[in-house]
């Protein structure tokens, strides 16, 4: 397998005027996008800027459709990732501070409107331009901006690296060729990945790796895909509320926009999800009886979706009813990975391995990361979700949330159990780790019916009574801050200190997960996928830096040294 190249990234700090920023664009637009070689084009725009660049830059994107049919719609503040076909934009909606500080990237080309050469911050602060733009370019890069506009060397560019050019009137204005040493871009010799577990983790990551030129083998102890918790027989797909933002939340708008433009391009309406609105009854806003957009989703439906797109590729391995009892460094070379089953066989090699395997992934994990004890923060969790053949008319326009979530009627052409369904669940038993339906979860599912609506409870009554009823249960993984774990795992070695920084932080080789998703997976798993194969080629991160460091799998390591409870076992 060939060596993979570093990404092409253009960075862009568009204006109220998006004629210029076009015509810098046309190089970009009119590239190619090659297996292995994918174009990145990151956009940081404020708010009330957008609309005026919004129609300009679809209809510029129409020569690569994924991109250009996708930015139709609404575009609320915050990051938004667009990718198909080998493109990438990665949206930052946000005033141009706030943006450039929220940003990760190493760009080779930067366009700057001309307003905002002379950015501030909200309290009226000059931003240090030329040095937040030095964090997110690679060296030689260039600059550019509107024709005969010179850069001020009263700014400092010169101090942070910038070199103005001898020709700026027919090109970039300034390169970046800072006289220190700069950090070295991750990137990889071998583009092939064993991927562990295929539920909705595994399944985006195995498309978004595919699509980068990758090549992946997949393994999953069944005896095909979506066997797991990505069975559920429906979800909701919506955002996190809660009364003031929080990670979650802001994680959970972005990618429910990127779920719902995957089930637009992937899944056939009525045949695996349809969109619909829910109402949180605990809310504020539902005593008004304000609903907010969602979609009821078939899981196993995106999965196979995600699998196919793979599968297109020609890149993608599959190994069913491989159960992966361990993970072990192999002997050529020392990072290259190996997957082995009870007996020791080995499944399956690569240079590098992620485990996407809910709870099953603490196992797995534990051995590399002993001296941590880093599988700790992981925890099962058990939902049972109770339903049944819809032969009634709905009870509800739409779904409803309180404990658990009731969706009065989905319809699906494509279900295993019937083309209408009713679904009340699931329940969520914290340290249960057996996927056995129980009577009591059911009547907890039927309580929770009950407080919501009583005539819909008075239906379910009467399919149990009539043995129509059905239970559905399976564990899924969370961890204690209820924040999914997306990167490179922590080593065990050198130990880190309470003023160690994330960034800093030794990592095992080749080892990466992406699991604790809880009950979120419907909503998180492709941004969480995309966000790993970032870190993995060091491409644009499809979110804010913050965001991204609160998903880092060594999150933990870090806070217990910090609290003090960190202690080094013995060999």
């Amino acid at each position: 397998m060939s060596g993979h190249a570093t990404p092409t990234t253009w960075l862009a700090l568009a204006g109220a005027s998006p004629a210029p920023l076009l015509a810098w664009l046309q190089p970009w637009l009119a590239s190619d996008a090659a297996p292995g070689q994918p174009r990145h084009l990151v956009v940081l725009c404020p708010p009330a800027d957008w609309h005026a660049l919004q129609p300009a830059l679809a209809t510029a994107l129409q020569a690569h459709p994924p991109l250009g049919t996708q930015l139709s719609g609404d575009w609320p503040p915050g990051f938004h990732r667009l990718s198909g076909g080998g493109w990438h934009l990665t949206l930052c909606l946000a005033p141009v501070a706030q943006g450039l500080a929220a940003l990760s990237c190493q760009a080779q080309h930067v366009w700057v409107a001309t307003e905002h050469l002379q950015t501030h911050t909200a309290n009226g602060t000059p931003v240090p331009l030329p040095k937040a733009l030095a964090r997110l370019c690679a060296p030689l890069a260039t600059l550019s901006t509107a024709p005969g506009q010179a850069l001020s060397p009263a700014d400092g560019w010169a101090q942070a690296g910038w070199v103005p050019s001898p020709q700026a009137s027919i090109g970039p204005q300034a390169s970046y060729q800072p006289r220190w040493p700069t950090p070295t871009p991750p990137g990889t010799t071998a583009a092939h990945a064993m991927v562990v577990g295929a539920g909705l983790a595994g399944a985006a990551l195995c498309a978004s790796l595919t699509e980068r030129g990758w090549q992946v083998d997949l393994l999953d102890q069944h005896d095909g895909p979506a066997q797991g918790a990505s069975a559920l027989p429906v979800g909701l797909l919506s955002e996190h509320v809660t009364a003031s933002e929080t990670v979650l939340s802001e994680l959970s708008r972005a990618g429910m926009a990127l779920h719902l433009r995957e089930l637009q391009q992937r899944v056939p309406l009525g045949a695996g999800w349809q969109p619909t609105w829910v109402s949180n009854l605990r809310s504020p806003a539902s005593a008004t009886g304000e609903a907010i957009p969602a979609a009821m989703v078939r899981p196993s439906a995106l999965v196979h979706a995600w699998l196919a797109q793979a599968q297109a590729t020609g890149l993608l391995r599959t190994h069913w009813g491989a159960a992966v009892d361990r993970l072990q460094p192999g002997t050529q070379p020392p990072t290259h990975w190996q997957a082995l089953d009870a007996e020791g066989r080995v499944l399956a090699q690569a240079p590098h391995v992620v485990v996407t395997a809910a709870f099953g992934s603490a196992s797995l994990l534990a051995p590399h990361m002993a001296h941590l004890d880093m599988a700790q923060p992981l925890r099962p969790v058990k939902g049972q979700l109770t339903y049944a053949p819809l032969t009634a008319p709905p009870f509800a326009p739409h779904p409803l949330r309180d404990h658990g979530v009731y969706v009065p009627c989905y319809e699906d052409s494509a279900h295993p159990t019937a083309p209408r369904l009713w679904t009340m669940g699931s329940t969520y038993e914290r340290g249960l780790n057996h996927r056995h339906t129980t009577a009591a979860a059911q009547e907890r599912n039927a309580a929770s019916l009950q407080a919501m609506l009583p005539l819909a409870h008075d239906h379910l009554r009467q399919q149990q009574a009539a043995g129509e009823l059905l239970d559905w249960a399976e564990v899924r993984c969370a961890s204690l801050d209820r924040l999914p774990l997306v990167g490179p795992v922590p080593a065990t070695a050198p130990w880190p200190t309470p003023s160690s920084q994330l960034g800093t932080l030794a990592r095992v080789p080749g080892l990466w997960t992406l699991c604790a998703l809880g009950s979120r997976g419907l909503t998180l798993s492709k941004l969480a996928a995309e966000l790993l194969v970032a870190r993995l080629l060091g491409e644009p991160l499809p979110m804010d830096k913050r965001h991204a460091d609160a998903l880092d799998p060594a999150r933990f390591a870090l806070k217990a040294v910090r609290k003090g409870a960190g202690t080094v076992k013995s060999q």
